[in-house]
């Protein structure tokens, strides 16, 4: 009897405690080639409510079930790096458990997968029901991520995706502390395909992306991936240069030639210039400050996260 290929299905979660059960249920009911075994590992992220009892119940009830808990909150995208290096297998598949990433779609990325793709990508339609600013602001991120990066992170790419066997280990090599997934995929350069997809509703509970949260992902995307913003020092300086030449030739001479009886009316504009040229020394201290910060953060080696527990099954094949 041929052995079967194992995929893991890797799913964070954050106070899911009403959506476990319903993902469990709904992966239960897929369709998948009869040689492909799926495999579940839920990462619980230091939830407050009973989402770990339920992830152990499961793995209590379904070999195929195990489940690792935080010690606190770290982060979608730190429980999403415990969960890819836990798991194993030929193939891990990312999921939210929101099941706003539908389980319906794992048939086709399992048959990409198996056509050769080192990693399947879900692209996430626009969705028209979403407030104007999620829009906006989505779309603006994308562009201005691949503005600053010169990386091809498409419209709408999320954290729902297939990584093989290959792929997964390059992944696993890349120790930064301050992650953003969806930008290390695009580094692998490995054969990727894409599919797209419409987001579900969420079943239960409240959205943990907060704008908060989202605007420090965006932050951490953009400070990882390039050093622009600290060139953009040398424009600024240039800019300021050439504004108090100018500046000077108007004050020198026509100030002084044409109008020299208005010379000692110049105080107002001397504020102004020395105003707006240590404005621009702060805002470039502030930028170089966020990779100083960067910088700090990874040469203390703290680890990314930490783990409380696992449920008996974590690591039985």
């Amino acid at each position: 009897m041929p052995t079967k290929k194992i995929c893991s299905i890797v799913i964070p979660c954050y106070n899911e405690e009403d959506n476990v059960m319903q993902l469990y249920s709904e992966l239960k009911k897929l369709s998948i080639p009869e040689h492909i075994s799926l495999k579940l590992l839920y990462v619980d992220d230091n939830s407050e409510d009973d989402t770990w009892p339920r992830i152990c119940e499961l793995s209590r009830a379904d070999s195929s079930v195990s489940g690792i808990k935080l010690t606190r909150n770290y982060g979608h995208q730190a429980a999403l790096q415990a969960g890819l290096r836990e798991a194993g297998g030929d193939a891990v598949i990312t999921m939210d458990a929101d099941l706003q990433h539908p389980p319906s779609c794992i048939p086709r990325m399992i048959e990409c997968w198996e056509d050769g793709a080192n990693v399947v990508n879900m692209i996430r339609k626009p969705d028209p029901t979403l407030p104007v600013f999620k829009r906006v602001s989505s779309s603006l991120f994308y562009k201005t991520f691949r503005f600053l990066t010169r990386l091809s992170l498409n419209d709408g790419q999320s954290d729902f995706r297939l990584f093989d066997s290959f792929a997964l280990s390059g992944i696993l090599q890349f120790q930064e502390k301050c992650i953003f997934l969806r930008g290390i995929v695009c580094l692998l350069g490995t054969k990727q395909e894409s599919l797209e997809f419409i987001p579900a509703a969420r079943q239960y509970g409240e959205t943990k992306y907060t704008l908060p949260k989202m605007l420090r992902l965006a932050l951490n995307a953009s400070i990882s991936f390039s050093a622009f913003p600290l060139r953009l020092g040398f424009f600024i300086g240039i800019i300021c240069i050439s504004f108090a030449f100018i500046y000077v030739i108007y004050a020198f001479g026509i100030r002084i030639i044409i109008y020299p009886e208005n010379i000692q009316h110049g105080w107002a504009s001397l504020v102004v210039l020395i105003s707006f040229l240590f404005g621009s020394q702060f805002l470039y201290m502030s930028i170089m400050g966020e990779y100083i910060i960067r910088i700090f953060n990874e040469c203390k080696n703290r680890p990314t996260y930490i783990v409380e527990g696992k449920t008996s099954s974590v690591g039985k094949s």
